[in-house]
């Protein structure tokens, strides 16, 4: 799990969040050294100009791999590994909450495991704001549900 002390939490309360194992594997590198309650990572006070540099750097080495020339205009074309796609999405740390909190609500977590996980106080933030689905998401719940061929043959029976 990862603590967030309450100095640096939103809430202003210590919150414990589970991780998953393979992200403790990731982790096990940066932790090599690193006293009991030592931040394990030093996070810089501009984070935003820190991911768009990043972005940057990594869509240029995308650019520039060795590609067809065809394939290289359709990747200069694209939006990939830019700040701002051509719908107008932003790839930035609020962002990541957003895929974060989908992502758990396309698995199947339940509306309260989401709010705890995203450490909301409202599960009305975490539905109307954070959770994003689409029509597949939509035609994907209606298939859960019984057959209607199944339901009406069970009335007749």
């Amino acid at each position: 799990m990862v603590i967030v002390e309450a100095a640096y939490s939103k809430r202003r309360r210590r919150d414990e969040q589970p991780i998953r194992p393979e992200m403790v594997h990731l982790l096990r590198p940066w932790l090599v050294g690193k006293a009991p309650g030592e931040a394990v990572f030093n996070i810089p006070e501009k984070q935003a100009e820190m991911m768009r540099h990043d972005l940057t750097v990594a869509r240029r080495k995308w650019l520039d791999e060795p590609v067809t020339p065809a394939d290289r205009q359709r990747r200069e074309e694209s939006s990939f590994l830019t700040y701002r796609d051509e719908s107008g999405r932003v790839a930035d740390f609020h962002s990541l909450r957003h895929t974060y909190v989908t992502s758990l609500i396309r698995g199947g977590a339940s509306v309260k495991e989401v709010q705890e996980l995203a450490r909301h106080s409202d599960p009305r933030l975490t539905l109307n704001v954070y959770t994003h689905l689409g029509l597949q998401d939509k035609a994907a719940a209606l298939r859960k549900l019984p057959s209607l061929a199944s339901a009406i043959a069970t009335e007749v029976a």
